[in-house]
């Protein structure tokens, strides 16, 4: 895995964003979480929409490197902080067998303290160039419908992935986005950490908004990522 930092306009103002490329041994790694995973997880999305197997799994694959990408930041500035954390990653420290659904992603350790961070996936293809994505789509928190509720966490990191999943048929004013599984069997993919926002700023009915288009469920949103904070801020509150 490679970090790369990079900066993408924000209107008036700049947003940090980092650049990760996964190699074949990240790919293996997130494809066996995921096939662990896929027997015992719900097939049907937030909405309660039925996903075929193959759809929940790549999802699964997605998920995972995502909670890779975040890990590797993390734990990269802990150590040149010299930052006395512990960062837990739930799927790592879980004893049954992923039988369950996941009880967080990760939980930040100070001591006596803690804090809970919830790593968001998401896909972009409809804009015309990855930089734009920042401009245009959300930092994603917790979700709501009509039979479930989301527990609120203390952090929302935003990943996204610039290809098109197999599974969503290209329209005629799309751009032509690789396809992401294509990807994922070359051996070779990257995504991009975006930034995130806390449960305070998407408490804030003045910087965050419900959307409904993301599963067909009610997100508790920042919507465009320009609002939220971009990767070094949100890495300092995290880590604070």
């Amino acid at each position: 895995m490679r970090l790369n930092p990079l900066v993408w306009q924000c209107g008036d103002h700049t947003h940090d964003v980092v650049r990760v490329d996964f190699d074949a041994a990240d790919i293996r790694e997130a494809d066996r979480i995921g096939r662990l995973k896929v027997p015992y997880m719900n097939n049907h999305d937030p909405a309660g929409i039925p996903r075929p197997p193959e759809v929940v799994r790549i999802r699964a694959v997605a998920g995972k490197l995502a909670d890779a990408a975040f890990r590797e930041h993390v734990q990269a500035q802990i150590i040149a902080q010299g930052l006395g954390l512990h960062v837990e990653e739930y799927d790592a420290i879980r004893t049954d067998n992923f039988q369950h659904g996941d009880l967080y992603d990760f939980r930040i350790l100070d001591g006596g303290q803690e804090r809970f961070v919830e790593v968001r996936s998401s896909f972009s293809y409809r804009v015309p160039a990855a930089e734009r994505i920042v401009r245009s789509l959300s930092i994603y928190g917790w979700y709501v419908t009509a039979h479930h509720s989301e527990p609120h966490r203390d952090f929302y990191w935003q990943f996204m992935w610039y290809w098109r999943p197999q599974n969503k048929p290209r329209q005629p004013k799309w751009p032509n986005v690789p396809i992401f599984e294509d990807q994922l069997n070359a051996g070779a993919v990257h995504g991009y950490l975006v930034g995130g926002a806390t449960r305070d700023m998407l408490d804030d009915p003045a910087i965050s908004s419900v959307r409904a288009d993301q599963d067909g469920a009610d997100y508790q949103a920042v919507c465009p990522i320009c609002r939220g904070y971009d990767v070094p801020a949100i890495t300092r509150l995290t880590l604070a």
